[in-house]
């Protein structure tokens, strides 16, 4: 969950989102058995962001709403095909829809991963539906926390707020997942692996799920990175994030009164003393987008 308690100047969603909307729905009506096979003969692939959140106007005219950041972040070739849904307005589609895409991205969100709104609600059913046909699913902070709580986990208020960017400690079993294998050389593997990665979050995942495993902690979190099974990935952090969005996003709470003074100067004391390094970025996307495209 993103720690933005009230959003000033809610995003609102625009003729183009509608448009794009508009051409998703649309799609749906297509033969989808040839449009899989067409795909598959150009070797390209078909995802779905599931958008939990909204950013505040100004945040968004200048960066983007969350699915174009995972767009910038996940995207390789023109003939993938990336779908999204604000399911925040209780835009989730059916499960016949969502099952025609190789993996579901969850975006983060400001609101609280531990209450249960009537769109929660929708996209838990959703996503539960997901997990039983085994389909990949990728949870980012606000989807993390969801996930573990439809996998049988708990969620909860963390002792205090998160900001800026954070060290990650892997755990030994990190290296034998099948997503990192080959993303990473034998070199990479010290016993004291870590990497950095931007977080804003006052939520966190509490109680494990049943068979779900955490591969990496930081020493505020002790689920920064989970897995389920084969087929869930979550990360309680923002690999999306930039530093100068992450800037952006802490001036404008703060300005905002959503953030403490003391909490915005401890976030950005931590993007500029602990950075999340360009080695950091490329090896975080790397794996997500192994994950993500099983390839």
């Amino acid at each position: 969950m993103l720690a933005q308690k009230h959003v000033v100047q809610p995003l609102k969603i625009t003729s183009s989102h509608r448009r794009r909307s508009a051409r998703t729905s649309r799609c749906f009506a297509q033969d989808w058995s040839n449009q899989m096979a067409q795909d598959q003969r150009k070797g390209s692939g078909r995802y779905a962001i599931l958008v939990t959140g909204n950013l505040a106007t100004p945040l968004v005219e200048k960066y983007g709403h969350y699915g174009d950041m995972f767009i910038k972040l996940l995207k390789d070739a023109d003939d993938e095909t990336w779908d999204m849904y604000f399911v925040f307005e209780k835009d989730s589609p059916a499960d016949d829809v969502l099952a025609k895409y190789e993996c579901l991205v969850l975006t983060g969100s400001s609101a609280d991963s531990f209450k249960d709104p009537e769109w929660n609600k929708q996209l838990k059913a959703r996503l539960a539906a997901a997990v039983k046909r085994q389909q990949r699913i990728l949870g980012i902070c606000y989807g993390h926390q969801v996930m573990a709580r439809v996998l049988g986990g708990e969620t909860g208020r963390a002792s205090l707020f998160e900001g800026g960017p954070r060290t990650i400690n892997v755990a030994p079993a990190f290296f034998d997942q099948w997503f990192v294998k080959p993303t990473w050389s034998s070199h990479d593997r010290p016993e004291s692996w870590k990497f950095n990665i931007h977080e804003t979050h006052t939520d966190v995942v509490t109680s494990m799920p049943p068979d779900a495993a955490v591969i990496a902690s930081s020493d505020k979190a002790h689920c920064e990175v989970m897995v389920f099974k084969n087929h869930f990935l979550g990360l309680q952090g923002h690999p999306e994030f930039t530093a100068e969005f992450q800037g952006a996003l802490i001036d404008y709470r703060l300005q905002h009164g959503t953030l403490t003074e003391e909490q915005a100067q401890e976030s950005k004391k931590a993007l500029h003393d602990n950075p999340v390094t360009k080695t950091d970025f490329i090896k975080v996307q790397k794996m997500l987008k192994y994950f993500v495209k099983g390839h």
